[in-house]
């Protein structure tokens, strides 16, 4: 027989759907025959056989997803049963639902069946936890059906002050479980239908729009995006609530987690996610089999993606947009792997840094992005099908052009750490960015209601317009002059004056400014030359340089020039006299001229200082 998996177009039981073929894919039995077509999954034997293949699959994905263990957790070992056939006690680590599947099924372990706890001792008077005193009637009564002569509370007892789990001279150890377990450790195991006779229809899936033999109701568990009783975000928004799901949508939705990329969770209670989106499962699976060199699961089981980026790594922030962003930095240079790893040459390859191979070789267009936080339990804060990864990627492609002109060095302009990157002259260093990005004058002050750091505001909100492809050199110019505020003292902006240049002309029209080059040019060559007058007439202050930012209108800012060119004698660019500087274009030359003045006055003021010292 064969037994079809159609393609619903929902975004997360399609990606259950490639998530089911890439799990499988090293244990499929002979019997067995399965494809992905582009608008179907099947599956080919008899029937015994696809029940059988069925269920071994869905308890291997119980044990590995939704039951998972850390390195700590396995180290640690606290959780034990009863092993009746061997007659002892066992140890196993205490386990959590791992990546997304913490999003599907994150209620409590069974225990199943064993020996119950004496109630009358059970209890810690302070606590209200169990103590680990078996009920002496259970006790007996669960040893003979073993033939176990010997008392099971002792061998209890034993067990724990051998593991180390008890101490003498210590409480009793509490057992965290209604039951004493036997058998087997507890599990968490999604309740669901893993076959039905679809012969004989008990209606028809809402999702697939197929005839199944047996439905459940939309409850949140199993799709999480999907208006149902207990729906966080909707994907589906004619739905009345009262719709109902099939049993092989429902089966297949809880392999979604195998293939998304996350961070946090296990432990974090904060957790985003990255699943692929295609039009077709054959592409969805060719996405999903192109991400597989960018997996690296962390012991903690906290993260199955490398961050590479130090500023990012290494911050207590879990903000979504730095999560996101360090993702698809991964998979910009997953991209660069094909490539030999080489960076491009010059800005006009920028435009079509995405080859046509690429795409065909399975470079993912489009993502669900998920943002979740763990209350009482897990929460969707937010969720979106995100279809700009191209434009992301050609970004990043341009932060990383070879630039000829540039000398390697270990440390760079007013003492920065030098550039960890593996090419020896880049563009722009994005590591640095970040940090640039962060406002050491904000550090010790406390956090906003969303519990985001005060120093890392303006961070986070320069990575949201940067997923959202909105301009950020009003924040820049701004957070540029609140880190410099303090007179004596230079904070290094260098890389946010590049990251200007690379990303705000995306944002430029014909009509708003012709020549881009001649525009920043000039931009730049006044700031410049607003900086070197004042910091040799000044007295090394930047008095004036805060003056000049104050000037919001162009006649202000002109008048400010004016002043300058008269005391100081500064040197105007030509262009500006031909037209160059307009109204309709004032607040990117003004952010620009900033800027480029605030850099060159702390390179000066730095140069001084190494002299005087």
């Amino acid at each position: 027989m064969i037994l079809r998996f159609p393609q619903t177009h929902n975004p997360w039981v399609d990606a259950g759907l490639i998530g089911f073929a890439q799990f499988v894919e090293l244990d499929i039995p002979p019997a067995v025959g399965l494809r992905v077509l582009p608008d179907r999954l099947e599956l080919e034997g008899e029937e015994e056989a696809l029940k059988a293949f069925l269920e071994t699959q869905f308890q291997r994905l119980v044990a590995e997803w939704y039951n998972a263990s850390s390195a700590k957790q396995k180290e640690e070992s606290s959780g034990y049963f009863f092993d009746p056939e061997k007659r002892r006690f066992q140890r196993f680590g205490k386990s959590l639902p791992k990546g997304l599947a913490a999003l599907l099924f994150d209620a409590a372990a069974r225990d199943y069946e064993g020996p119950a706890w004496d109630s009358k001792k059970d209890r810690d008077g302070k606590t209200g936890q169990e103590t680990s005193w078996l009920d002496p009637a259970q006790a007996r009564e669960w040893a003979k059906k073993v033939g176990l002569k010997g008392d099971l509370q002792s061998l209890l007892d034993s067990f724990l002050l051998e593991s180390g789990l008890w101490q003498k001279d210590k409480a009793r150890p509490k057992s965290g479980t209604k039951v004493m377990l036997w058998g087997r450790p507890n599990l968490r195991i999604p309740d669901i239908e893993l076959w039905a006779d679809d012969a004989k229809p008990k209606g028809v899936c809402s999702l697939s729009g197929e005839a199944v033999g047996a439905l459940s109701d939309i409850d949140g568990k199993n799709f999480p995006f999907t208006v149902g009783k207990s729906g966080h975000v909707n994907f589906t928004p004619d739905w009345g609530g009262n719709e109902r799901v099939g049993w092989k949508a429902a089966y297949m939705s809880l392999f979604a987690p195998v293939a998304a990329f996350w961070q946090g969770g296990h432990g974090d209670p904060h957790l985003i996610g990255a699943l692929p989106v295609a039009s077709d499962l054959t592409t969805l699976q060719r996405n999903v089999r192109y991400l597989q060199a960018m997996l690296h699961e962390e012991p903690s089981l906290q993260s199955n993606f490398e961050v590479k980026l130090k500023p990012l790594r290494y911050s207590n922030s879990k903000e979504p947009e730095e999560r996101f962003i360090a993702f698809f930095e991964r998979l910009f240079h997953l991209t660069l792997q094909a490539r030999n790893d080489e960076p491009l040459e010059d800005f006009s390859e920028y435009e079509y840094f995405t080859l046509p191979e690429e795409i065909n070789n399975g470079a993912p267009t489009a993502f669900l992005l998920v943002e979740a936080h763990k209350g009482a339990k897990w929460g969707i804060k937010h969720a979106e099908v995100y279809q700009d990864p191209i434009y992301l990627l050609r970004l990043f492609s341009r932060m990383y052009v070879r630039d000829p002109n540039a000398k390697h060095s270990a440390s760079g302009e007013n003492g920065e750490e030098g550039d960890d990157r593996n090419w020896q002259r880049v563009q722009l260093n994005f590591s640095r960015f970040l940090h640039q990005l962060w406002d050491p004058t904000r550090h010790n002050k406390r956090g906003g209601q969303d519990g985001t750091p005060p120093s890392l505001l303006t961070r986070r909100l320069v990575l949201r317009h940067l997923l959202g492809k909105k301009r950020v050199l009003p924040v820049l110019v701004s957070h540029a002059f609140s880190i410099n505020r303090e007179s004596g003292k230079t904070a290094a902006i260098s890389e946010l004056l590049k990251f200007a240049e690379i990303y705000e002309p995306l944002f430029w029209s014909k009509d708003m400014i012709e020549n881009r080059d001649q525009f920043l040019k000039a931009a730049k060559e006044l700031g410049e030359h607003v900086a070197i007058v004042v910091h040799q007439h000044d007295n090394g202050r930047k008095n004036r340089l805060y003056k000049l930012r104050r000037a919001l209108t162009l006649p202000d800012f002109l008048r400010e020039i004016n002043t300058l060119q008269e005391r100081f004698g500064l040197t105007v660019p030509d262009e500006l006299a031909a037209g160059l500087l307009a109204p309709q274009n004032y607040d990117e030359f003004r952010g620009f001229c900033l800027l480029s003045a605030l850099n060159k006055f702390n390179k000066m003021s730095y140069a001084k200082s190494k002299q005087g010292a």
